[in-house]
């Protein structure tokens, strides 16, 4: 065991990691909520880009959605 910064113990188990289609997955869903279809400023571009490599990713490597 050792303290942290803020002086809470820290160490002895520790959590297992998700998996990395199980993050992909997460991050997919959160990018959805903001992604838009037609975007009008450098944010929402930038959020669909993200939004279309995070399913692309998905489709290629876990075919996931491929009924669509």
């Amino acid at each position: 065991m050792y303290l942290d910064v803020l002086g809470n113990e820290k160490g002895g188990i520790m959590a297992k990691k998700d998996s990395l289609r199980t993050r992909l997955l997460r991050e997919y869903a959160k990018v959805s909520k903001v992604a838009v279809r037609d975007p009008r400023n450098w944010k929402e571009v930038a959020n669909r880009v993200r939004w279309e490599r995070l399913k692309k990713i998905l489709w290629r490597r876990y075919d996931y959605m491929q009924s669509l």
